[in-house]
């Protein structure tokens, strides 16, 4: 028998209504994080095959997938000037959906503005990827980029906090990386990432 906040949480007195609802938060949190390890695990192995193409189509396209989320959340993506850059087409898009998310996760406005950029360097691409968000104190620049780690404690915020771990794998599969720029508590987050320009596929 398949048990349901939805069938039964009218049998249920007020403890055992918190005490349901903290189960089935704490299952999404688990089947989150399952499906991320499955995510990184993937990240991680070779034949990865790279091909020309549009960020500005990949975040489009991110767009479409996050469209209801983004209008729930007020959530702004403005962007323009982006290159057609040599990657791995999911693996990219997964970048700019983790951070995208992220952004909104950590948001504590009522209206979500989300900024990228791009500079041509001589060896990479370099984006920068800017929000209005909360912030990060500074002694969290390194460690957010951890598995399951998060810079702000929030019990309303989505995801098992792996979206930063899983977005420096995809980017040392591209031989970049990316760090916070700049981050201040209350105003925002700018994070700055690279991927080399030119990448051959992996076997």
């Amino acid at each position: 028998m398949i048990f349901t906040k939805e069938d039964n949480v009218d049998k249920l007195d007020a403890e055992g209504k918190d005490y349901f609802s903290r189960i089935i938060k704490a299952s999404t949190r688990m089947s989150l994080m399952i499906e991320d390890l499955l995510t990184l695990s993937k990240v991680g192995k070779k034949d990865v095959e790279f091909e020309k193409v549009k960020v500005s189509e990949l975040i489009d396209e991110v767009k479409d997938t996050m469209l209801q989320r983004l209008t729930e959340t007020n959530t702004s993506i403005i962007f323009n000037g982006l290159p057609k850059i040599t990657c791995q087409p999911v693996w990219m898009k997964a970048v700019f959906q983790n951070l995208i998310s992220n952004s909104i996760s950590h948001s504590d406005k009522d209206k979500t503005t989300i900024e990228i950029t791009y500079k041509e360097l001589a060896e990479y691409h370099e984006f920068s990827f800017k929000d209005n968000g909360c912030g990060i104190e500074e002694d969290q620049f390194e460690k957010i980029f951890g598995l399951f780690r998060k810079a702000h404690q929030n019990k309303n915020s989505q995801g098992s906090g792996a979206g930063l771990a899983i977005i420096s794998s995809v980017l040392e599969q591209h031989q970049g990386r990316i760090k916070v720029a700049w981050s201040k508590p209350g105003e925002g987050t700018t994070m700055n990432f690279t991927i080399l320009k030119n990448l051959k596929t992996i076997k």
